[in-house]
């Protein structure tokens, strides 16, 4: 009787993986690991995914997390203020998908040339991918068995958490923090920089000139001195907002601010619990009326109930940043008037939730791309 065992996690027991005609398969490189430490092989996947494969996983992801929100009868729902709320997620969408859509293509790669009569899987299951497991052995009519784990997976967007880099004593340390510490560490980071930045600003006599104005989006005086120094020197009034980095950091940082005339800007964010607990309502309710099911749909697998669950987790957790930028940014626009737009990114929430307000007011928007000519 063939059986197959699916690993997201490490079993309490792992004797049970050492039975005859088993084949196992590790689904992350934390369980493989594991596996090979005990002298356990697992079963080789690892030209069963091939290019083609990858190119339809991004294509899906593509599809779903731009076009979830845009049914023509229904995307009034997701609108605030004139956006289309689904766009502001698209990208952090794509990236959360990605990873499920690939154990899927891998998952079904594993059934096709396995023909398994039972698979083992985690007892304790719950995540999305647990959810999309148990949809593909049922739907194949696969025998479900169950193996106990110490410890569950949990779910995690990809914006949950910031990674960045720290230089101490010649090295560079990757350190991750939850969202909610990352923002409260770069606000800190900033008010210790602003005191030296607005000390400095005293002694210098500000430009009045009728030169345009220019709005930044999460701009590092460092990498780009060269285009900063330019724009300051032709005298255009350069205003900063960024989101997730501080203007000024270091040293490096602080001696450039002192050779450009620029101003910061600052957006006066309040929470509105009533208007951000209405949208969760519209976008569930926009979810339920979703009869166009293919587009959670994967070669034979319908995914809707798992995709549209993940979709609302999503806006549950992103919703009241979302209404908080778009807003305080239109507020800023009552009183302050930008002639041009300059960008690093045009998929991220925050830089999107400016853009799009940017693009009601016909203000002109110019993303800079990085690369080497």
């Amino acid at each position: 009787m063939a059986k197959i065992f699916f690993l997201d996690e490490i079993p309490k027991n792992i004797k049970i993986l050492t039975e005859k005609n088993c084949k196992i398969f590790p689904l992350n490189f934390k369980v493989e690991k594991y596996l090979l430490s005990k002298n356990i092989i697992p079963t080789d996947t690892t030209n069963w995914v091939n290019w083609d494969d990858f190119m339809f996983i991004n294509t899906i992801a593509n599809d779903i997390s731009m076009n979830w929100g845009l049914l023509k009868h229904l995307e009034k729902k997701l609108e605030f203020k004139g956006i289309n709320l689904s766009l502001l997620m698209e990208k952090e969408l794509f990236l959360s998908l990605l990873p499920l859509i690939h154990k899927i293509i891998l998952i079904d790669k594993i059934i096709e040339n396995t023909d398994p009569e039972i698979a083992v899987i985690n007892e304790n299951g719950d995540t999305y991918f647990d959810k999309i497991l148990k949809n593909i052995l049922k739907t194949n009519q696969i025998k479900t068995e169950y193996f106990k784990t110490e410890k569950t997976n949990k779910d995690n967007f990809h914006g949950d958490k910031y990674h960045f880099g720290v230089d101490f004593l010649g090295k560079t340390y990757d350190i991750a923090l939850k969202r909610k510490y990352f923002f409260i560490l770069k606000n800190f980071v900033e008010k210790y920089w602003d005191i030296k930045f607005k000390i400095n600003r005293l002694h210098t006599q500000e430009k009045h000139n009728n030169k345009k104005t220019i709005l930044l989006l999460d701009f590092q005086l460092i990498n780009y001195y060269s285009l900063l120094k330019g724009l300051s020197d032709e005298n255009y009034n350069l205003i900063f907002l960024n989101s997730r980095r501080p203007i000024i950091w270091n040293n490096e940082s602080y001696e450039i601010s002192k050779k450009i005339n620029f101003k910061k800007m600052h957006l006066d964010k309040k929470n509105d619990y009533n208007e951000s607990k209405k949208k969760i309502f519209d976008i569930k309710k926009y979810l339920d009326e979703i009869y166009e099911e293919t587009i959670f749909c994967i070669k034979k697998y319908n995914f809707s109930d798992i995709f549209k669950l993940l979709i609302l987790d999503l806006a549950e957790k992103r919703i009241s940043e979302i209404i908080m930028n778009i807003s305080s940014f239109e507020e800023k626009l009552k009183t302050q008037k930008f002639d041009m737009i300059l960008t690093l990114d045009d998929s991220q929430l925050f830089e999107r939730s400016i853009i799009f307000n940017c693009k009601k007011k016909d203000i002109p928007v110019i993303m800079i791309q990085n690369g080497d000519l």
